[in-house]
């Protein structure tokens, strides 16, 4: 299911300490053409961290929604992290358009399913879309501010989707401060896309 990896990503990566490895230290996606250098200080995320982490987040949907999720093309990149609150991770997903606006319309459907997601599991987040123009392409974001009980911001979320190659292209990123939102950002900016 597209944009699922927000939720797990969110929820389960960001509070587990376990799966994480010191290599490699850039990665690439053929299908896209992709290559990413990770900052130095952060660790990668394992695959079975984050294997474990959307099995733990498929069950909160499927909770939440009552349906079934499937993960059939879904295939999670590269995900790393400083600490448990600072997180880059990045999704690719078979998407073909068969008629205009369906992809739009394909992520409104999933804004309005990951708010109510968290509203189910009784976290408290305000919400936000739109679009921005990175290195001459076109993404679509989705911002969320999560808040504790006490109405204090504990993280935020920048996601940032577009179709490449038939694929949906995804980056995701997790954060609790201004310095290292900006580390992920700089490391997405001098990314290549072939």
């Amino acid at each position: 299911m597209k944009y699922f990896i927000l939720f797990y990503l969110l929820i389960e990566s960001a509070m587990s300490s376990v799966g994480q490895t010191a290599t490699p230290r850039s990665y690439h996606c053929k299908e896209i053409g992709w290559t990413i250098w990770v900052p130095d200080g952060w660790a990668v995320l394992s695959k079975k961290a984050q294997a474990g982490a959307e099995a733990r987040g498929q069950k909160s949907i499927e909770k939440a929604t009552g349906e079934e999720v499937q993960l059939q093309g879904l295939k999670s990149l590269i995900s790393f992290r400083r600490d448990p609150l600072n997180i880059f991770s990045s999704s690719i997903e078979p998407f073909r358009e068969e008629k205009p606006g369906e992809y739009e319309e394909s992520n409104r459907k999933v804004y309005e399913l990951i708010y109510n997601t968290f509203k189910s599991e009784g976290i408290k987040a305000d919400t936000s879309s739109g679009q921005e123009i990175i290195r001459g392409n076109k993404f679509y974001t989705f911002k969320t501010i999560i808040y504790s009980r006490d109405g204090e911001v504990i993280l935020q979320q920048k996601m940032f989707s577009r179709l490449v190659k038939g694929y949906d292209f995804d980056i995701t990123i997790s954060y609790s401060n201004e310095e290292d939102k900006q580390t992920m950002l700089d490391a997405w900016m001098n990314s290549k896309e072939l």
